[in-house]
């Protein structure tokens, strides 16, 4: 279960990054220092290698984060948007985009012109969840936050019910929190973005 909440920065592009790689190193002993939870593409740099003849074979391979492109994209909507929030919230709109820049976005094209804040940053504070991969792992958190898993767990314990049999319905948990109590799922880029207006 991934979530984001409160990044210290904004993403700022990554430089086409090069390794020479020899045939007897792993990738992590190449790339010790990269950030590997960023998606990398591979293609050809340069590797030289001896053949059993003597002769040397080149290899190129370079390694591009395809990061640099989606952080690319994300820059230019946010240059856009400058263009169009109000002069007073401009400040805090940075401050934000700084910390959560998808999340902001989304928070934007969805909340902003409906009524301009007073307080941009605390309107915003106030309706944001959370970042997640995916809308079942934000209903997960929730089963831990709200305590029904530890409840299920007592319960199935208590009562010697085998695992598996008794379990938490997050479809029907999606269902109750956006019909019912008002939360707001709303697809990202990588991630979906979770309100509560």
């Amino acid at each position: 279960m991934s979530s984001s909440h409160n990044r210290n920065q904004a993403p700022t592009p990554r430089p086409e990054q090069k390794a020479t790689i020899s045939s007897d190193r792993t990738m992590d002993e190449i790339l010790p220092d990269w950030d590997v939870t960023r998606p990398t593409e591979i293609v050809v740099i340069q590797d030289s290698c001896e053949t059993v003849a003597g002769s040397t074979s080149e290899i190129e391979v370079t390694v591009t984060s395809q990061q640099h492109e989606k952080e690319k994209t994300l820059l230019r909507e946010w240059e856009e948007w400058q263009e169009v929030i109000s002069p007073e919230h401009l400040e805090a709109a940075g401050q934000i985009f700084a910390r959560e820049p998808n999340a902001f976005l989304t928070f934007l094209a969805r909340y902003y012109f409906e009524e301009l804040p007073d307080d941009l940053e605390q309107d915003f504070d106030s309706v944001y969840v959370g970042s997640y991969d995916t809308p079942e792992d934000w209903a997960a958190e929730s089963f831990q936050i709200l305590g029904w898993s530890e409840a299920l767990e007592q319960v199935q314990h208590a009562a010697a019910i085998p695992e598996g049999i008794l379990h938490l319905d997050t479809d029907a948990f999606l269902d109750w929190a956006q019909n019912s109590m008002g939360f707001e799922i709303s697809a990202g880029r990588d991630q979906v973005h979770i309100f509560h207006p």
